[in-house]
This record gives C-alpha cells, structure tokens and sequence, in this order.
C-alpha cells in the first residue's frame, strides 16, 4: 500500500508514521510513503492512482487541505482520503469531496485503527505478508497473495509461487497456523494449504493451479473443501473482486 501524508507540522508527520506502523505491523502488512509539507508539493507529485490513500491536515500554509481535496477530485474520484485538523469545523465539508474519515487531534489510536480498518481492509489484504527463512537468511517477506500453495515434502516446507517454489527453514506447523488465519487460503490434505484466488479449476480430486501445478484433494472430507471453494468464489464474485 503506498501512502500520502501531507502535513506541515513535522512532530505530527511522527506521530502519524508511529501509529501507521504499529498498525501495519499488526496486520502483517507492508507500505510505502511519501511526505508532504503542503499542499502544493503534493499536488505537484500527485497522479491519479499513484496513491491508496491520502492524510491531508486542514490547516496548512498556501493552500487548504480541503482545497488540495478538491483538486484531488477533479482527477481521482476514488482514493480514499482522511481528513486530520485539531478542529470538527470543517467535518461537514469533507463529504463534498467525498472524504473516507475525518480525524480530530490529538490522534487517538483506537479512533484510527478502526478508522483504517474499515476502509482499508480490502487494500491491507493485499498487503499482508509472511516472514520466511530461506538458507539462513532471516526476515524475507512474501506476499501472500503471491503465494499458490504450500505443502511439505521429505519434512521440508515448500512455498509454491508462480514461477518458482522456495523451500524455507520455517517449520510447516508454524507456517499453517498463520496462513490459515486468511480467508484466502484452504485446507485440501495434510499439511496443505491452497491459495483459492490461484485455483484455476476443480476436478474429481484435485485443484489445478493457474500456473498450471497440481495439487491434490484427501478424499475425506473433499465434498467441504469443493463446497468451501464454491462458497468463496461466489462471494468474491458478489463483491466483484473476481473478473
């Protein structure tokens, strides 16, 4: 996810970072940033689509953070943008440009995380990622949308991508309990989970993979695991998140 902070105060651009943060890492989820002293810095560097989200202080020298809003607009009339001022005054005004949320300060952490929870939630998925050890070297994240499948062969724990599989130190317990905590991926055997977005089709007895790998189905309990995926499809395809 990359973000805008367009904020003139230094120690509250700190402030703001230190509570972005916190939450990201909560959601195990990645950004990126960009900070802006004013307004008209940001819209110098701004193009529709550059940015999943935008902070904008009210009060600023030059131009407004609601004026730089509704320039915003007249582009991009879909990236979510949240208000910050030390004053309401202007809170009525923010839905003329269509604003996501409009936060007073001080900042209180839970008024923002559940800010942020409920309007990024869809990008923060996308953004999540898994913390794997490959050959000793610590820390590596990956994506996991970008991740088919995972299984585990000859004790070892095999990460499935699109054009590559990696085989991790990290053990295949630990690597299910977080993985299973997404709605995106499914038990369908031991020590199996399967990314349902990467499902290209079902067959009797296995899902093939958009990259074409196969991956089988344990034949207890495989009617809940088709009907599991069924379910999941047609929801995405409700909230139009499949094409």
């Amino acid at each position: 996810m990359h973000i805008a902070i367009v904020e003139d105060n230094e120690s509250e651009r700190h402030e703001l970072l230190q509570k972005l943060t916190v939450y990201f890492q909560r959601e195990n989820a990645l950004y990126t940033y960009d900070t802006y002293a004013t307004g008209e810095d940001f819209l110098k560097a701004f193009q529709p689509g550059r940015y999943d989200l935008v902070f904008l202080d009210v009060y600023m020298d030059g131009i407004s953070g609601m004026d730089t809003a509704r320039t915003v607009r007249q582009t991009d009339a879909s990236c979510p943008l949240f208000f910050i001022s030390a004053s309401q005054m202007h809170a009525v005004e923010s839905y003329e440009v269509q604003a996501a949320y409009y936060l007073t300060k001080p900042l209180k952490e839970s008024a923002f995380f559940q800010a942020m929870d409920r309007v990024c939630a869809r990008l923060t998925e996308a953004n999540k990622y898994l913390t794997v050890s490959v050959k000793g070297q610590l820390n590596m994240k990956l994506l996991m949308k970008d991740i088919l499948f995972v299984d585990c062969l000859a004790r070892k724990t095999h990460i499935h991508l699109e054009q590559t599989q990696l085989v991790i130190d990290n053990p295949i317990a630990s690597v299910l309990e977080i993985l299973s905590k997404d709605a995106r991926f499914l038990s369908c055997n031991r020590n199996v989970l399967v990314n349902m977005d990467w499902v290209e089709c079902v067959l009797q007895d296995e899902f093939i993979m958009k990259n074409q790998e196969h991956v089988p189905v344990r034949q207890r309990g495989r009617g809940v695991v088709k009907k599991t995926f069924l379910e999941y499809t047609l929801k995405g395809l409700r909230e139009g998140e499949f094409p």
